[in-house]
Order: C-alpha cells, then sequence, then structure tokens
C-alpha cells in the first residue's frame, strides 16, 4: 500500500510538473467577417471634494459591446468595429437616482495586432455621446489585454504599457498611461471553452493640460488595478473577467473662476464573452 500511494504520489508530482513546463503562445487569433459579443457591467464609487464640500456617489453601468471582425492580414492583425448596444445605468448622488437606458451609436475602428496592440483606431460617426458615458468612445472601451511576444509557461510573467490618451477640447488633451505585470496562473475549461488563468495588478498615472475661452484646467492622478481573467487559447479573447480599479486624481482650475477637485473613485467590473 505504501508503495502503491507513493508511485501515485509521484505520478500526480509528474503530471504537475508536465502541466508547469507547457508552453503557451498567446495570441489573437479572430475570424474574419464574424461578430463577437461581450457583456459588460461596472460599479463605480466616488467621492469628491470641493474645498470643505464632500459628495459621494454611486454609478452603475451594464450594456452589450458587439466587436465585428472586417479584415484579418497576414501579419495576424485584425480589423474590426467596435459598438455599444442598450446600454443602461444608474447615478445614485445624495438622494437623487438617475437610470436611463439608451442605445450608444457612435462606434470605433481598430486595427488590433495579434498581440492586442492598437495599430490604429478612429470613430465611425459623429454621434455625440449622452453625458452619462461620455468618454466610452475612446480605445479603452474595448479594453482587451496585450500578449507577451514569446512563448510563456505557467507561472510566467510578462510586462505591457497601455497609453490612453482624451482629447479635451481647446487643443489641450489628458494622457493616462497604465502598465500591467500579468502572470500565467494555469489552465481551465469555461463554459466548453478551453483557458488558460491569468491575474495582473497595474499602476496609473494621469496628466493633462487644456483651456476654454475663460479657464485653464490641469490634472494630476494616479491609480492602481488588478484583475483575473480567463482567456480561450483558441481566439484569444478573454471568457470572463473580472477587474477593480482605484484612483486618486487633482483637477486645478483657473481663470473666471479658481478652486481644486479632488475626487477618489472605485471600480469593479466584469466581462463575460456571450456571442463567439
Amino acid at each position: 500500500m505504501i508503495r502503491i500511494a507513493l508511485c501515485l504520489a509521484a505520478g500526480a508530482l509528474a503530471l504537475q510538473g508536465a502541466i508547469a513546463q507547457e508552453v503557451f503562445t498567446l495570441r489573437y487569433r479572430l475570424a474574419g467577417n464574424h461578430v463577437y459579443r461581450f457583456h459588460d457591467t461596472a460599479a463605480v464609487t466616488t467621492d469628491r471634494r470641493i474645498g470643505v464640500t464632500m459628495a459621494k456617489s454611486l454609478y452603475t453601468t451594464g450594456g452589450t459591446l458587439r466587436v465585428t471582425t472586417t479584415e484579418v492580414g497576414a501579419d495576424g492583425s485584425t480589423v474590426m468595429t467596435v459598438f455599444a448596444e442598450a446600454v443602461h445605468a444608474a447615478l445614485r448622488s445624495h438622494d437623487t437616482t438617475i437610470t436611463p437606458t439608451f442605445t450608444y451609436t457612435r462606434g470605433s475602428r481598430v486595427r488590433l495586432s495579434k498581440l492586442g496592440e492598437i495599430l490604429s483606431w478612429e470613430a465611425i460617426n459623429n454621434a455625440t455621446p449622452p453625458a452619462v458615458i461620455k468618454g466610452m468612445e475612446r480605445v479603452d472601451m474595448l479594453r482587451l489585454h496585450t500578449y507577451p511576444a514569446t512563448p510563456v509557461r505557467i507561472g510566467g510573467k510578462w510586462r505591457a504599457v497601455l497609453r490612453d490618451t482624451v482629447d479635451r477640447g481647446g487643443g489641450g488633451r489628458s494622457v493616462e498611461v497604465t502598465i500591467f505585470q500579468s502572470t500565467l496562473r494555469g489552465r481551465e475549461s469555461r463554459a466548453g471553452h478551453d483557458c488558460l488563468k491569468v491575474s495582473y495588478t497595474g499602476t496609473t498615472t494621469v496628466t493633462g493640460k487644456w483651456s476654454d475661452t475663460t479657464m485653464a484646467y490641469s490634472m494630476t492622478g494616479s491609480g492602481k488595478s488588478s484583475g483575473t481573467y480567463l482567456v480561450d487559447i483558441a481566439t484569444g479573447l478573454p471568457v470572463v473577467e473580472d477587474a477593480r480599479d482605484d484612483n486618486k486624481n487633482t483637477l486645478t482650475v483657473t481663470g473666471a473662476r479658481t478652486m481644486e477637485i479632488h475626487t477618489s473613485s472605485s471600480t469593479v467590473r466584469r466581462r463575460t464573452l456571450t456571442e463567439d
């Protein structure tokens, strides 16, 4: 019996070692002329201070992200259109609750490298987004992860940098730079998909300057993020992802009015692949 137990233990250790030594090449391998859909939800808690005045709000949103591939290049890059469908939102501040539901018609066209880098981005039309989701037309609306250029084993790590620029008008902009550190944790199945489990952390810095006819604005900020997702080995798409972002920023206003607005926010979000 002891010999059998030792043999079983040795076999289990050998299997674990074999799995750990297996090498994976993470890439986006999307079908051409195909529609993928994700269901996104997020809850954002915000504390804002202007002088001695404090305000707290809870903003929740959900909706479907439709990604349609239109071209797959010889280099593995993919051209796709991205639209948000039937977005719903709720904003609770003090004793007031606003719950709009709408279809967001503005979309974007993105060329994504096989590693997940944004090679190009453009707006498809000029529809103005509702104020409650202003900014969703940016590149990070797609929010796909960047993969390492070389194969990776279980326990392997890689680093990626995401840069997001927002046009603030008047020739100004704000720039958000996030540095991600990712770790391949293991392999598992989810909803019929053969997946790899990845965890990550990120650190973010935000800087920006812009102005209008009467006032000038300057923004600085920082943040941290963490999350876990299951990536489909065949396509490179996330099957499910859970993440949290914590950010703090200061907006300094000068000109017709002078003030400092200090904001801290915590965001909990989930993405689920619903159609592939």
